[in-house]
This record gives structure tokens, sequence and C-alpha cells, in this order.
């Protein structure tokens, strides 16, 4: 499974707010979908299923903008951003299309894929969103090019 484009630039929103967040910030979703390189109306339907599955929260006004609270920022998880925005991963999906691929009647992938699968499903359960946030403050890593 590879992730979808939503999951992708929702996961990379998410880290830029939880960033700003960090720093007692609200951010606007014009300079979100600058950051993420996604266009606007995109960005802002993927914020508003973030904000709808209580990922993040918004304030309207001069001083509003999007924000993750602090008590939150510890707790979010990659799968609960992939969830709110494809619904639950369907890890069951063949990397080669077939309907029938299983351990039974397995495609030319499968048992290799079957592993990248779990690897994925892993590392979306065990990496924390504050985790990227910091890294992301630090200049350990980029959002953008």
């Amino acid at each position: 499974m590879v992730l979808s484009k939503a999951s992708e630039y929702s996961i990379r929103a998410t880290v830029f707010i939880a960033l700003k967040s960090l720093e007692g910030e609200k951010v606007n979703l014009k300079e979100i979908a600058s950051q993420i390189e996604s266009p606007e109306a995109f960005t802002s339907k993927l914020l508003q299923m973030l904000k709808k599955n209580g990922i993040v929260r918004s304030t309207l006004g001069k001083s509003g903008g999007f924000e993750i609270e602090k008590e939150k920022l510890e707790s979010i998880r990659l799968c609960h951003i992939v969830t709110a925005v494809d619904g639950n991963a369907d890890y069951s999906v063949c990397i080669m299309g077939l309907k029938a691929c299983s351990d039974n009647v397995p495609c030319p992938m499968h048992s290799q894929y079957r592993n990248i699968k779990q690897n994925l499903n892993d590392l979306l359960h065990s990496t924390k969103l504050i985790t990227l946030a910091k890294k992301l403050r630090t200049g350990q890593v980029f959002l953008k090019n």
C-alpha cells in the first residue's frame, strides 16, 4: 500500500501545524498550503477532514487559524491522520491489483509486499506527530523541496 496524496499532504500539513503549535502560534490556510506545496482548495478540504476528526482545531477571525492542542501533540500518531482522511487503511490490497491475492493464492510479489505493508502499518502506528514537528523545528527534516 502506498499512501494516497490526501494522506501525504495531510501528514505534511499536520506536521507544519504541530510545529507552529509548539511555538504557540496558529497558522492560516494560505501559509499551510504554501509550506506543503499544495493547492489551497485541496488543503482546505483536508484540513476540514482533520478538524472533523479532532486532529486539528480552527478558530475564525484576525487572530484565528489552525492549531493542535498541546495535550494532543503527544498522542497523535500518523495512523490517526491517515485514518482521518482515508478511513482505515486497507492493507489487504494486492500490489499487482489482483482480487484473489492471499497467502493461499499469492501473486508474484505477495511475500515481499506483505512485509512492506506490515512495516508501513508499524511505522504509521508508532510515529508520533510531535517527533516529526521537533525534527522540523531543528532543521533535521523538511516539508518541501
